[in-house]
């Protein structure tokens, strides 16, 4: 009674499981002994035409990947272990489909083997699932090798930071010096600007922001320090959660010191014009609105030289020295 009950109840599993259970012998061809109906779904055949041999299943294999099928499934039987494979095979009409099988040895009491039972299904949404991220990944990695920038990418959930191979190339470090986490970047930030950045990313993290960027100091493996501008962009997931950030470093060293270098002759340059007794200005060729007036004007004119910038020309009235 037991069995009459649980042979319809194996029926309906088998007919109701997304692939193929099969039993077939062990030999080059793989020759079908029994396959379930989902054998029509997953292939296009027909059980019967399967189990006649009409394809066997080995011919609906594609060839590339034959021998190393039949390689795998031996070297599991001498371990008396499962196997597993993954595979493409032509479908009815020449269509193709990728397929995962798991399968494993049936012996008698002697140990001898008798056949081969397993499971085959349809993975062709996973594999176009992979193919899609090994497409995006390719077109990340172009990008990042294309771009003048240092990228770098942090998982906010499990802390990993990693960074491009210009990072290594234009700060001079080894791979082997980097630090796995952020502590490779937060670490090498100047001693003057790491209170600030730090507390600029996280208030921009914490406070539901998308978007950051700061300028800084950062230091080379020989111990120099290199400007940088740096920007972000926070990722958040459908509750808000900033769970990664993506973001680019780029040296601005040249800036930098092209604008201390300005500073440091417009410096000099103030230094001299207000130690001369004569008037020294400059004017916008346009408008003729001054610019720069030294000290001296109050001498000749009677105007501070913030009020002679912000008097018009036409409202300075003429100044007459005091003599006596």
């Amino acid at each position: 009674m037991a069995s009459q009950v649980s042979q319809p109840r194996l029926s309906v599993l088998m007919d109701n499981l997304p692939g193929m259970v099969y039993r077939c012998l062990n030999d080059r061809d793989w020759t079908t002994k029994f396959v379930s109906p989902g054998a029509q779904l997953l292939t296009g055949y027909e059980p019967e035409q399967l189990m006649a041999g009409r394809p066997t299943y080995n011919e609906i294999i594609y060839p590339e990947y034959r021998e190393r099928i039949w390689n795998e499934v031996q070297a599991a039987l001498a371990g008396r272990d499962r196997f597993q494979l993954e595979y493409r095979i032509h479908t009815v009409g020449g269509g193709e489909k990728w397929v995962w099988e798991q399968g494993y040895g049936v012996y008698d009491e002697n140990g001898h083997l008798l056949a081969l039972e397993g499971f085959v299904t349809d993975i062709v949404d996973r594999k176009q699932a992979e193919e899609k991220l090994r497409d995006s990944e390719e077109r990340y990695r172009l990008v990042t090798q294309a771009t003048n920038d240092i990228v770098w990418d942090w998982d906010l959930v499990t802390g990993d930071h990693w960074l491009n191979e210009k990072f290594l190339h234009d700060f001079g470090y080894r791979s082997d010096e980097i630090e796995p986490g952020i502590e490779a970047w937060s670490g090498r930030l100047h001693p003057q600007d790491r209170d600030r950045v730090i507390q600029g990313i996280y208030a921009v993290i914490n406070g539901g922001g998308t978007q950051w960027s700061d300028e800084y100091r950062f230091r080379c493996a020989d111990g120099t320090f290199m400007y940088i501008f740096d920007r972000g962009q926070v990722i958040r997931d459908a509750a808000g959660k900033a769970v990664r950030m993506i973001g680019a470093m780029q040296d601005i060293t040249g800036r930098k010191q092209a604008e201390e270098k300005l500073q440091e002759s417009e410096s000099k340059y103030r230094v001299l014009t207000e130690s001369l007794q004569d008037v020294v200005y400059r004017a916008d060729l346009k408008t003729l609105q001054s610019t720069y007036v030294n000290q001296a004007i109050e001498k000749f004119y009677g105007y501070t030289p913030e009020e002679w910038q912000q008097t018009p020309r036409s409202g300075r009235k003429p100044y007459i020295p005091k003599t006596g």
